[in-house]
């Protein structure tokens, strides 16, 4: 399939659900075999990512389509309350999330998606945009390629910036 077969667009208040199901497949887990509960979503430190989507000033989210199906989203939140994300950089930069349906991976469809995000968050004014990566992560690549680099290193994760600021 060809990028052509994909639309990106703002989320619509009809598809905010699909961010519950996307945040799970955003979590990457070095064992497939041995996946991680569905309930984890539900977790304080992850369902900021998701839940009362739109109530932020700095939420910002795309989806990939393809017809009228979701298959993936990049979604941006200042996440600096308490808990802080797992991102978390500074105040100003929100802390970005980014899932595709696994077949939908390697596609070039994330990439597409981030750029167009970027893009957004440049427009509006963001200072940066962070994100934390699992060590072991192939999308580790995608960030590098794109501008992101590591900012600290955890013991399983990297968290990972680009500016946006000239």
């Amino acid at each position: 399939m060809t990028l052509n077969n994909y639309e990106i667009r703002e989320i619509q208040a009809s598809e905010l659900p699909c961010l519950e199901e996307l945040v799970y497949e955003a979590i990457f887990n070095p064992d497939p075999s041995n996946p991680y509960p569905h309930e984890t979503i539900y977790e304080p430190n992850v369902i900021i990512y998701w839940d009362k989507w739109g109530s932020g000033k700095m939420d910002r989210c795309l989806v990939a389509l393809e017809g009228d199906k979701v298959i993936g989203a990049v979604w941006c939140r200042l996440l600096n309350g308490n808990p802080k994300g797992y991102g978390y950089v500074n105040d100003g930069s929100p802390e970005l999330t980014i899932a595709l349906y696994p077949e939908y991976r390697g596609q070039g469809i994330g990439t597409m998606l981030l750029r167009k995000l970027v893009q957004q968050a440049t427009l509006d004014g963001f200072k940066g945009l962070s994100i934390s990566v699992t060590k072991g992560n192939p999308a580790l690549k995608l960030y590098a390629r794109e501008g992101f680099s590591i900012v600290d290193d955890n013991e399983y994760d990297f968290i990972l910036y680009k500016s946006l600021q000239s």
